[in-house]
């Protein structure tokens, strides 16, 4: 159609049947994409309140995209040994701790690098005294 036509008011059915072709393109189109997409193509008068209304009437709501599978994290058998090694081996300042099954890690930032150890000097002091 030509871009200077005046667009026209389409019919509800009109709009089912034009959604419908674009979510079996597209089925993940939000609601934005898809109404600029049919006035486009279609030249249409057409509100995103109404559209809003005829996709909640005619349950053509956006199909949720499945997530991508996650690789699991493997605990390893000694996880404070891993842990252990990696502290004696990297250059950051790496606090270990543990709490309930699973012993882990902490690596904080400089500036939090600087307190621990200040406080784990202070604590050696205080313990000496």
């Amino acid at each position: 159609m030509s871009s200077n036509a005046t667009p026209t008011t389409p019919s509800d059915d009109d709009i089912v049947q034009a959604v419908r072709a674009i979510n079996a393109q597209n089925p993940a189109i939000g609601r934005a994409k898809l109404l600029a997409q049919l006035k486009s193509d279609h030249n249409w008068a057409l509100s995103d309140n109404r559209l809003k209304k005829i996709l909640d009437q005619h349950d053509l709501k956006r199909v949720a995209e499945v997530p991508k599978a996650s690789a699991t994290i493997q605990i390893p058998p000694n996880a404070f040994a891993a842990q252990q090694r990696y502290k004696d081996d990297g250059t950051r300042c790496f606090k270990l701790y543990g709490r309930g099954e699973y012993d882990y890690g902490v690596s904080p930032n400089a500036d939090m690098a600087i307190m621990i150890e200040v406080s784990s000097h202070i604590r050696i002091r205080t313990s000496i005294v």
